[in-house]
C-alpha cells in the first residue's frame, strides 16, 4: 500500500479550518433557505393570526359589554320617564298616600320649570319625624318608583303647634319626559 500516491497534498489545521469556515457558509444558507426560514415565517403567521384573532375577541367582548351596559342604563332611566298614563295627578295622589301611611303631614306640592333636558322638577313639603321622612322618600324612589329625589332640605320649624321632633322637609323629585 506504499505504492499508492496520494495526490491531495497533506495540509496543515489552518489550511483545514479555513476550508471548513468558507463550506460552512452555504451550508446555513442552505439550512436556512429549507428549515429555518420556513419556521420563522411559521412562527410569525402564528403570532400575527393570534393578535389578530385576540384583537377580534376583545373588540367582540368590548361591544357586548358596552351593549350590557347602554341596556343596563335605559332601563333605569325608563323607570323614571313619565308617560301619559302617570300623570301629575296619579303622582300627587301617590305621595299624599305615603304620607298618611307613614303619618306625615302632606304640605304643599309646587311644579318647578322643565329644563332643556326634559327633566320635570317639583317640590314637595311635608312635615313628620326624621324616620318617617326617610321612610317616604325611600318609598317614593326604590318601591314606587314614582320619581328620583334630587335634592333634600329639613328644617327645625318654629310653629309651637308640632310636636318638638317634628321636622320640616321640602323634597325635590324630578322626572324625564319623554320626547316627542
Amino acid at each position: 500500500m506504499s505504492n499508492i500516491v496520494t495526490i491531495i497534498k497533506k495540509m496543515r489545521y489552518k489550511q483545514k479550518v479555513k476550508i471548513l469556515l468558507w463550506s460552512f457558509v452555504p451550508i446555513l444558507f442552505i439550512l436556512y433557505l429549507l428549515v429555518f426560514k420556513e419556521t420563522i415565517n411559521l412562527v410569525y403567521s402564528y403570532k400575527h393570526s393570534l393578535a389578530s384573532f385576540q384583537s377580534k375577541t376583545r373588540k367582540k367582548d368590548s361591544n357586548l359589554f358596552m351593549d350590557s351596559k347602554i341596556n343596563a342604563i335605559n332601563t333605569w332611566k325608563r323607570q323614571y320617564i313619565l308617560d301619559s298614563t302617570m300623570t301629575e295627578k296619579n303622582i300627587i295622589t301617590k305621595i299624599n298616600f305615603r304620607c298618611e301611611e307613614l303619618g306625615l303631614i302632606f304640605n304643599e306640592y309646587r311644579p318647578l320649570k322643565l329644563s332643556r333636558e326634559n327633566v320635570w322638577t317639583r317640590f314637595i313639603n311635608v312635615a313628620g319625624d326624621f324616620h318617617s321622612l326617610l321612610q317616604l322618600m325611600y318609598r317614593l324612589e326604590q318601591i314606587d318608583k314614582v320619581c328620583r329625589i334630587a335634592c333634600v332640605i329639613f328644617q327645625k320649624p318654629k310653629e309651637a303647634g308640632l310636636m318638638p321632633e317634628s321636622l320640616s322637609c321640602t323634597i325635590y323629585v324630578q322626572n324625564l319626559l319623554e320626547k316627542k
